[in-house]
């Protein structure tokens, strides 16, 4: 307890400020707050007894500012201007005394110098101090005799007496305590400096110092051994020993300095280097640039490393890697082992082969616990499952699924695993086994599936084409026959009249037969021979549809709605206006007794990303649900009667298809129908254009 109350006293009234880092100087303001603390406190005490036992005494104020003064000025760390002060406080006050009159004596003006003797041993060397500390001591102790023989009152010079002898006697402990306290920190400081010496010579870097020219200054031992010569001096004394000549790219000296000079520093700068007797090195180096007080290049200091070894191994590991991956590149298999946890989770163990190139990722990322689970498609996880059972009983599996890749592509694989099992235990422990890609032959599997579906969907129209064509081309072929017939029979009686109704027969059946032809051809050039993709305004195309069919709807006093929110798609421009003139023109056959027929043309929301949903809706008679998909077939016709050949809306379905989208109808009898189709908004890879 006691110490921690000396110690709070010392750190408020003695200790100077923390701002002043100098050690010596600390000291000396240190020894000043002793000083004048004790002489504060003397010169009050003293000045107490006067003042009860002298009437009219007056104390010497002038002394206390100069004591209180002096004290505040060093506890506010102003050291240089205190110190001043307290030295030259006591030539001042004798001089006052002698003005006075109060210093009548050659003895009185040595006491009062006294005190400027101990405050001159504070800043003095060690020797000094021992004298000026002796001779103080002398004259303080001869004090008492002289007050005894001048002074009748011994009691006006006890009490200062008192305070210098033990200012005297504190303050040489103190500079002998602190002269002990620099001996030891001198040999601590020389000790220091032999464990650093011997660090930097025994280390395995090699440390340099440098000119700003480039020569040597300062090398140690291991920077001796790297480049090969016999000792220091004789790396400093070499002819070679300008940093730049060692380099062998001078280029990599010039990076060097330069990336040196702009940052004052540079870390792990790998470049070739030459030793003394001509091998090849390679190094890394650190350096900085280490500037005197006018802010000019002193010097450069640093170290190097010899990373040959590291450098060669880096090489052949890369050599390594990149055979691996030759290998890994050119097979489309890896092999791998995991382990079971007790409490049933499996654990990828190790992998080689063509592992990160089928999943996309590093072993490292796929190493927790069940972690494959997660690139299984969740179409397959049934089936992994499925499959981890049959590898609980201790059977192996040959299976087939699909996995999410890491750049979001879907692989299939062909799994072949087998299971390890702990015959104490009785159960799994492990799997190890070999996965092979097959997403290239499960595409070449679909693709051919999706060509037999396609193979024999066109046999199906052809089927039905040929069927068409025989039935509906030889309906007017059998008209024709007929009327030529009653042409000639009406031709040899002379009936004019009738002559002229069998000619506009025989050319009404003619013109089916043309456009029942044209409508085939038209049909069989979708898909190979199509017009330059190009992005088209819908817009614009439902107006100029309607121009094309103006003759219909003025007939039968059709409105046309546009939606004016209709998007840009990306097509066959010529191709999507057949589409909207044959949808439009297919709504108008069907109106029915419609009194406000109506056909609107707008934009659903889209079901599909870089698609639009389009639709041409009518308030005709409607299509019972039953015809929904027969009626995109080829010549079918709900209604012999309306003219028609049957092709129309089977080609609208193969031009959008063509474009990667598709065609439905929502509709019922009596309510009208709405044909609804998608096309890209910007250019597909895969659509069938062109």
């Amino acid at each position: 307890m006691l110490s921690l109350v000396l110690n709070r006293l010392q750190k408020v009234f003695i200790e100077p400020p923390g701002f002043i880092q100098n050690v010596t100087v600390r000291h000396n303001s240190r020894l000043l707050n002793i000083f004048l603390l004790i002489m504060i406190v003397v010169f009050l005490g003293v000045d107490g007894i006067f003042l009860a036992t002298t009437p009219g005494y007056l104390p010497p104020w002038y002394g206390y500012l100069f004591l209180i003064g002096s004290y505040a000025l060093n506890r506010a760390g102003r050291y240089g201007i205190s110190s001043l002060l307290t030295m030259t406080m006591f030539p001042l006050v004798i001089f006052t005394d002698i003005a006075s009159g109060e210093a009548n004596s050659p003895i009185v003006a040595l006491y009062y110098l006294i005190p400027g003797l101990i405050l001159a041993s504070i800043f003095l060397p060690f020797r000094l101090t021992m004298f000026f500390a002796a001779v103080e001591l002398l004259l303080v102790a001869s004090m008492p005799l002289v007050a005894r023989t001048i002074f009748a009152d011994f009691a006006s010079v006890i009490g200062p007496f008192s305070g210098l002898l033990i200012s005297a006697v504190i303050i040489s402990i103190s500079i002998y305590h602190r002269d002990r306290m620099e001996a030891t920190r001198q040999a601590r400081l020389r000790k220091s400096e032999e464990d650093y010496r011997a660090i930097v010579e025994n280390t395995i870097f090699g440390i340099f110092q440098t000119t700003p020219d480039g020569r040597y200054q300062r090398v140690n031992t291991a920077l001796v051994r790297i480049y090969g010569y016999a000792s220091q001096q004789d790396m400093l004394d070499s002819v070679t020993n300008i940093p730049q000549q060692v380099y062998v790219d001078p280029s990599d000296r010039e990076q060097f300095l330069r990336r040196l000079n702009a940052d004052g520093f540079i870390h792990g700068f790998i470049a070739q280097n030459r030793r003394k007797d001509g091998s090849l090195i390679w190094v890394s180096s650190d350096a900085r640039v280490v500037r005197d007080v006018s802010g000019k290049v002193a010097y450069f200091e640093g170290t190097v490393e010899d990373i040959t070894e590291k450098r060669l191994m880096e090489q052949a590991r890369q050599l390594s890697e990149e055979r691996y991956r030759l290998i890994s590149s050119v097979i489309s298999d890896y092999v791998f082992s995991s382990v079971q946890s007790d409490k049933g989770a499996v654990t990828l163990d190790w992998v080689a082969g063509a592992f990160e190139q089928i999943t996309g990722y590093a072993a490292e990322e796929l190493s927790a616990p069940d972690s494959w689970r997660s690139i299984v498609h969740p179409d397959d996880q049934a089936q992994d499952l499925r499959d981890m059972d049959v590898l609980l009983h201790n059977q192996r599996v040959i299976s087939e699924l699909r996995i999410l890749h890491k750049d979001g592509s879907i692989r299939w694989v062909r799994s072949y695993a087998h299971p390890v099992w702990d015959l104490k235990k009785n159960q799994l422990a492990g799997i190890y086994g070999a996965v092979q890609d097959i997403t290239e032959r499960k595409r070449i599997e679909q693709e051919r599936e999706d060509l037999i579906r396609e193979l024999e969907a066109k046999n199906a129209e052809l089927e039905q084409f040929t069927y068409t064509v025989s039935h509906d081309l030889k309906a007017p072929l059998i008209t024709i026959k007929g009327f030529l017939g009653l042409l000639s029979q009406d031709t040899h009686d002379g009936n004019t009249e009738r002559v002229a109704s069998d000619v506009r027969r025989i050319s009404d059946a003619t013109d089916k037969m043309h456009n029942l032809l044209n409508d085939l051809l038209e049909l069989s050039r979708i898909g190979r021979v199509m017009n330059e993709p190009l992005e088209v305004d819908l817009d614009e195309l439902a107006f100029i549809a309607r121009s094309n069919l103006h003759g219909q709807f003025e007939q039968g006093r059709v409105e046309m709605i546009v939606s004016e929110s209709l998007p840009k798609v990306y097509g066959d421009r010529q191709r999507l206006l057949e589409v909207l003139q044959n949808l439009m023109d297919n709504a108008i056959k069907f109106m029915g007794a419609q009194l406000s027929p109506r056909i609107e043309i707008g934009c659903a929301p889209a079901a599909r990303d870089a698609f639009a949903t389009l639709y041409v809706r009518d308030n005709g008679i409607g299509i019972d649900p039953q015809f929904h998909e027969r009626i995109f077939g080829l010549f079918n016709r709900l209604n012999p009667e309306i003219e028609g050949t049957g092709v129309g809306l089977a080609l609208a379905k193969r031009i959008i298809e063509f474009h990667g989208g598709r065609i439905w109808v929502e509709s019922a009898a009596g309510e009208g129908a709405t044909f609804y189709f998608t096309l890209p908004t910007s250019p597909l890879p895969g659509a069938k254009i062109g």
